[in-house]
């Protein structure tokens, strides 16, 4: 989704400043930079794409956290009874508001914070004096659309089987990292044993060879097995 979305609004938006201004929204120069700092070897696009994928885990516990929270302490049902709340929106109103913190509040959150790491990150690792920088899949596609618009698609096509493979490995490893994460403090919260672990592995590698597409789409019915 963020690829599909991000390289097209991209070059559109890279198109519309062309257009608009009479000039490119960079420099030719720094164009083929961006394309050069997506190269899967020769840049730390993969590294940096890792630690996105840890940001992104650490923004799913934030929602996680926040959306148990409000449970926990019956924050929704405050809201849906709370005298200023029913006076400013009505009971309806009330109730709806309610249902929509208990629903997106924990997702807005971590967003927000994903959002904050995402763009200080390269910040903080100039105040540490560390190496640190993140590579998101979408605004790795946008600097991939924009360096080709910016550059009139004049682009070798080495150079841009190379890059689409860099932005791909980002994306991949985005997921891989924020999942594997997430599924091991799942496995370490259900107590799962090292051998179970093997066996479940075992079985989603089964699944994703049989059924790939359930991964992408998953079925509303659980699939037979076999």
């Amino acid at each position: 989704g963020n690829l599909v979305v991000a390289l097209p609004v991209a070059m559109l938006l890279a198109r519309g400043v062309l257009v608009g201004s009479g000039g490119p929204v960079v420099e030719p120069d720094y164009a083929r930079y961006m394309l050069a700092d997506l190269h899967p070897w020769r840049s730390g696009s993969v590294i940096y794409a890792m630690v996105a994928g840890v940001l992104l885990f650490a923004a799913g516990l934030v929602s996680g956290w926040v959306d148990n929270l409000l449970l926990h302490r019956g924050v929704p049902a405050r809201v849906e009874h709370h005298p200023m709340a029913v006076r400013a929106f009505g009971s309806s109103g009330a109730a709806r508001l309610a249902a929509t913190m208990e629903r997106t509040l924990g997702v807005v959150v971590g967003n927000v914070l994903l959002g904050f790491g995402l763009g200080s990150m390269g910040t903080i690792g100039e105040i540490l004096g560390l190496p640190l920088d993140i590579r998101h899949i979408a605004f790795a596609s946008a600097q991939f659309g924009t360096a080709l618009d910016v550059l009139d698609y004049r682009v070798a096509p080495g150079v841009v089987a190379v890059t689409a493979l860099g932005v791909a490995l980002i994306g991949l490893l985005n997921f891989l990292v924020s999942f594997g994460l997430s599924l091991a403090v799942a496995l370490e919260s259900r107590r799962v044993t090292f051998g179970e672990t093997r066996e479940l592995v075992a079985h989603l590698l089964g699944r994703l060879w049989r059924r790939p597409l359930d991964w992408f789409f998953p079925p509303r019915e659980p699939a037979p097995e076999g």
